[in-house]
C-alpha cells in the first residue's frame, strides 16, 4: 500500500507553472497595434487589433513567480500612421486592459491622402450604414 501512495505522489507535480497572460481589449474606433514589454523593456508580444478587437497574450516560457519579467508594459500604437496612442503601465499577469484607459493622446490621425485619392469613407462602426430615423429607434439594433 504506502509503495501505491508513493508512486502517486511522486508522479504529480509539486507546483504548477501558470502562463504569464494579458488580455489586450481594442475598445477604440482606430486600428491599433498593441506591443507587450517586460519591466526589463524587452518586447515580449506584438498584435493588430482591429476596431472592438481583443487579443490574448500568453508567454509560458515565463514562470509567474519570476518577478524580474513583470509588471508589464502595454503601449498602443496608431496603425495608420505608426504614432502613439496610449500606454498603460503596472500590468500585471492575468490583468485585462483597454485602449480606452491608456494614459497618452488616445487619438489616430486620419491616413493621410495622396494626390487624386478618393477620401475613406466614414466607417460603419461609428456612424452606420445609414441615417438613424428617430421615429425607428426602437426596432433598429444599434445599441
Amino acid at each position: 500500500m504506502p509503495k501505491r501512495w508513493l508512486a502517486l505522489f511522486g508522479s504529480l507535480p509539486l507546483c504548477t507553472l501558470y502562463p504569464a497572460t494579458v488580455r489586450i481589449i481594442n475598445d477604440s474606433p482606430f486600428e491599433l497595434q498593441a506591443l507587450v514589454l517586460a519591466a526589463t523593456g524587452e518586447v515580449m508580444g506584438r498584435t493588430a487589433l482591429q476596431p472592438q478587437g481583443q487579443y490574448s497574450w500568453e508567454n509560458s516560457n515565463i514562470n509567474t513567480a519570476d518577478n524580474s519579467m513583470s509588471p508589464f508594459t502595454v503601449v498602443f500604437h496608431c496603425k495608420t500612421n505608426g504614432g502613439l496612442y496610449g500606454s498603460i503601465g503596472n500590468v500585471t499577469t492575468g490583468s485585462m486592459v483597454q485602449a480606452s484607459t491608456a494614459s497618452g493622446a488616445r487619438y489616430c490621425a486620419p491616413k493621410k491622402q495622396k494626390k487624386g485619392e478618393k477620401p475613406e469613407p466614414p466607417s460603419d462602426l461609428q456612424y452606420g450604414k445609414e441615417p438613424i430615423n428617430p421615429e425607428l429607434w426602437r426596432e433598429q439594433n444599434r445599441y
